[in-house]
This record gives C-alpha cells, structure tokens and sequence, in this order.
C-alpha cells in the first residue's frame, strides 16, 4: 500500500506502432479490454509482487490477466 502517497495517479495507455497493430490485428482488441480493467493501483501491486516479492514478472502478469478473465 502507498500510504505516503508517493505513487502518483497515471493514465495508462498502450502504446503501439502501426506496423505492430498491421502485423498483429488482434492486438487493438486485447490491448483495448487490458486498458478497460487495468488500474494505477492495480499497476502499484504488480510492481511490488515482482520488486518486493521477488515474483516473476510472467508470473505476476498471467495471474493477473487470469483474474481480470482476459485469458481464455
């Protein structure tokens, strides 16, 4: 938990080159769902999952797109 505040308040947005989005024409759709469920504070907890709790960085992601039901 931050409670001396020192994780400022983000808007998180994907950013992705046009060739990427040509090649990979699903992505648009992934990113876009990812970007309606994921939070700064869910952002804050991951990081520390992986700096605090020495997780793995896949590890941490797939349990977390796994709970939002972005995996399937």
């Amino acid at each position: 938990e931050d409670d001396k505040a020192l994780q400022v308040s983000q808007n998180l947005v994907p950013v992705v080159s046009q060739e990427t989005l040509d090649a990979n024409p699903d992505i648009e759709e992934t990113l876009n769902a990812l970007s309606d469920v994921l939070t700064t504070e869910d952002l804050a907890e991951m990081n520390g999952a992986v700096d605090l709790e020495r997780q793995k960085p896949e590890d941490v992601a797939q349990a977390y797109l796994e709970e939002q039901g972005l995996l399937g």
